[in-house]
């Protein structure tokens, strides 16, 4: 399973760019590469799986710098393309949507249905003023999908793209955010741990509600988390967001919102992923109206896993002031060792605290009869 997904309807899912899907992807591209390459020139160049690592990490930098969504598309279950909306210019807000399929799943509307979604993420998010799309004059394919969903033709420009050996004109089509309907009411990518909580990674629009979460549980949170007092107003969480993003664009951890029946009710996320030593450290906070639900425990255990399941590390990491109790139930409860206490190892406002150090072992959660 990816870390973040989005589902479209019952047959379509899109996919945030995840290195563990680099090879999966480039079996794909590399299946499809003649037809692909008919109409777009890349695919003449795209000859290994660490070109499509290189375009996975260039995908995790636009989606942290807000300028670009790159995702890959599955149909019913299976990866068969990517689709992204990309902000070409940031002074008259103008964006521009790009595709490819495999040729197998053409002619079942998976596409159209996608460009739907990405055109309610790019007026929405990027709070784009026009979005355009350029097809080949010799692709009626791909310039159906603009025409079907109420593009208008603006122009050709003539040999405006290159494709192999020679020269292809475009027709460009635009549509205005005035004249869109957003069908999509929510666009959030996560990860779903189970009916009632998905992770979600913290973007730009959501620093207001993450600041209105932390700063009426101020006094709760400062107990133990470090951060609290320099967390003044929104753009301070606008601040560690992009923070965050930047960390998430260099594969080195991420810090999640845990949403609990559609609320933000606290926040989880993987501090590094040291890949050198295979390890990680997770850290968490929940609000105090959502604790006694299993909400962490559940949320811990789901990134426990994922960290060994699909980013095969073998060990992962919990630290927990002595005195927090409710912190240190959770590692506990999940069959964490207790390795140690690290004495004043932290820094709390006015004092020293000590932190116990609770380490997971891949093969030990393994052969844990909850984890089977």
């Amino acid at each position: 399973m990816p870390l973040f997904s989005l589902h479209i309807d019952d047959e379509i899912e899109l996919r945030l760019q995840d290195l563990t899907q680099a090879e999966t992807q480039f079996a794909v591209i590399d299946a499809n590469r003649h037809h692909i390459g008919e109409h777009l020139g890349w695919a003449h160049k795209h000859l290994a799986v660490e070109d499509t690592r290189q375009f996975i990490h260039n995908a995790r930098r636009g989606f942290a710098n807000a300028t670009d969504l790159s995702v890959a598309v599955y149909y019913l279950g299976a990866f068969v393309g990517s689709v992204g909306v990309h902000v070409r210019d940031t002074a008259t807000r103008k964006g521009e949507i790009g595709y490819w399929l495999a040729k197998e799943v053409n002619g079942k509307g998976i596409m159209t249905r996608v460009v739907r979604a990405l055109i309610d993420y790019g007026f929405y998010y990027f709070q784009l003023h026009k979005i355009i799309i350029r097809a080949a004059t010799n692709n009626p394919g791909s310039a159906g999908i603009p025409k079907r969903l109420g593009f208008q033709l603006e122009g050709t420009h003539r040999a405006d793209g290159h494709v192999y050996d020679h020269y292809v004109d475009l027709e460009v089509y635009a549509l205005f955010a005035r004249d869109w309907h957003i069908t999509h009411s929510n666009l959030d990518f996560g990860y779903v741990v189970d009916d009632e909580i998905v992770l979600r990674p913290f973007q730009m629009h959501h620093a207001e509600t993450l600041f209105a979460v932390v700063d009426k549980h101020r006094s709760h949170l400062r107990r133990w988390l470090p951060w609290v007092d320099t967390t003044l107003d929104v753009s301070d969480e606008e601040a560690f967001i992009r923070m965050n993003l930047d960390q998430y664009a260099r594969s080195d951890g991420i810090s999640m919102g845990v949403w609990y029946q559609g609320q933000l009710a606290g926040s989880v996320g993987f501090h590094y992923w040291n890949y050198a030593n295979r390890s990680t450290e997770l850290g968490y906070w929940l609000t105090p109206e959502h604790t006694g639900k299993g909400i962490m425990t559940r949320a811990v255990r789901a990134m426990t896993a994922y960290a060994f399941d699909k980013l095969a590390l073998n060990r992962v990491v919990i630290r927990c002031a002595v005195e927090n109790q409710e912190s240190c139930a959770i590692p506990q409860r999940l069959g964490f060792a207790l390795e140690g206490t690290h004495r004043d190892e932290q820094w709390l406002y006015n004092r020293y605290v000590d932190l116990q150090v609770y380490g997971m072992l891949a093969h030990d959660w393994k052969n844990a009869p909850d984890n089977a």
